[in-house]
């Protein structure tokens, strides 16, 4: 098998440097470490599954990839993936697709041979995909503009709907667009349910939504690079998919697919970290406010954490949109990721379930119920304002039909909001419940 260097950006620093070698075969993969890079003091990309307390001994990946979490992470998928294959004319090996990815993946890690060709490139402005976008008409697919910018070349971020990485006020951040067949509207929804997770007090990247011909533009300033935009020094990132140690095809009904293990396991990647409770109350309230916005796709690898320099940590939210779905029963709302661990677990958000889980997430019940309710009034209050204040109208695109379209994804805020005795009522059962166990 023949190996692939891996290059991996050590935190502050805007230069990679050889972290190890991958070689992938029939029967999987193996990780070298470089011996230069165990001993730097550059912490691991992965402290779980490629420990650097292992040298340079070889790390295993079996299976039909062989690729460690945090490769896959970085390898272009869904919509960057089908570009280069159109490119290319034939099916590409993971390796082939990292290899001829462009350098925008998520987090800090490159794997090619030639990463000069990979440090040459250069990212489009914002303005320019702006112009390029302006000149579509309003039924062509937005993506021509970003395969214009981009030479047809693509992108590596993973994710179906067409996007790209751009200059934007003088830092990088991912431009992001609806493409044929989606929903009507999409960066719309997703700024104002990014807007209204802000106002809820979750960590939100800046943000901003940009009107371009008869098209909208969503740009969210990307947390994994930073200082200068063309030579950026990069941050680990690992997906929650990879964090779960979930399988590549991993779907619903497996056990470790769970917000409550998830927590479990930021335990342990930030286990040193002073802000750990804070991450904790983060991540339910993610999971919370996931279901009263009808983010019915919050799967593993929308969530992340990521390695601020000094040690792990939860990513700052991201890909949180109103699904176009339709609900017989406000009462909950059926998540991507189940809201319960054990035997009894299950992926209906509801006002119990909710309650019951905060416990687990250190977030007192009471604490747990006052948010609950606060920010399903205000989501309630303010969700369809601000929808229409930021849906461009067009021939075929009606701020009035979309926000009918949404109502369905947000019932579940409304029922909260309209019910403050039953999340009081729960809130109270919980509280039994957790003073009996402490007995």
């Amino acid at each position: 098998m023949a190996a692939t260097p891996v290059w991996l950006w050590p935190p502050g620093m805007a230069e990679p440097c050889l972290a190890a070698t991958l070689a992938v075969g029939a029967s999987g993969g193996v990780w070298h470490f470089a011996p230069d890079f165990v001993g730097a003091g550059t912490p691991s990309p992965d402290p779980i599954r490629l420990p650097l307390g292992r040298g340079t001994r070889p790390i295993h990946f079996p299976g039909h990839d062989g690729l460690a979490g945090v490769v896959r992470d970085a390898m272009p998928q869904g919509y960057g993936a089908d570009r280069l294959v159109a490119q290319a004319g034939r099916s590409l090996s993971p390796i082939e697709l990292l290899e001829m990815g462009l350098p925008d993946s998520t987090g800090a890690i490159e794997v090619c041979a030639d990463l000069e060709r990979k440090l040459a490139w250069t990212p489009g402005r914002s303005e320019d995909l702006e112009t390029l976008t302006s000149e579509l008409e309003a039924e062509d697919p937005p993506s021509r503009a970003i395969r214009r910018l981009n030479g047809d070349v693509g992108t590596s971020q993973g994710g179906e709907k067409p996007k790209t990485t751009v200059v934007h006020r003088g830092a990088l951040w991912l431009a992001k667009m609806r493409d044929r067949g989606g929903l009507s509207a999409l960066p719309a929804r997703e700024f104002v349910a990014m807007t209204l997770a802000r106002r809820a007090g979750i960590d939100i990247p800046d943000m901003a939504l940009v009107n371009a011909g008869a098209h909208q533009i969503f740009l969210v300033r990307r947390f994994d690079r930073h200082g200068d935009p063309l030579r950026p020094a990069r941050r680990m990132v690992a997906s929650a998919h990879t964090v779960l140690d979930l399988a590549p095809a991993a779907v619903r009904g497996e056990a470790a697919r769970s917000y409550l293990v998830l927590a479990d396991k930021l335990r342990r990647w930030a286990f040193d970290s002073a802000d750990l409770p804070a991450h904790l109350q983060q991540l339910w309230q993610r999971m919370a406010f996931n279901a009263l916005v009808g983010n019915t796709d919050d799967h593993p690898r929308n969530h992340a954490f990521l390695h601020d320099g000094t040690t792990w940590r939860l990513s700052p939210a991201f890909d949180i949109t109103p699904a176009q779905q339709t609900t017989r029963d406000p009462s909950s709302v059926v998540l991507a990721m189940d809201v319960s661990a054990g035997q009894g677990r299950t992926s209906c958000a509801s006002i119990e379930t909710l309650l019951a889980a905060s416990v687990h997430f250190g977030v007192p019940t009471e604490a747990a119920a006052q948010w609950l309710l606060a920010t399903a009034a205000d989501v309630t209050n303010h969700w369809p304002d601000l929808l229409r204040a930021s849906v461009l109208e067009t021939g075929t695109v009606r701020a009035a039909q979309v926000i009918e379209d949404c109502q369905p994804a947000f019932a579940f805020a409304h029922w909260v909001a309209e019910h403050p005795g039953l999340v009081e009522q729960h809130a109270a059962t919980q509280k039994l419940k957790s003073a009996k166990r402490r007995r």
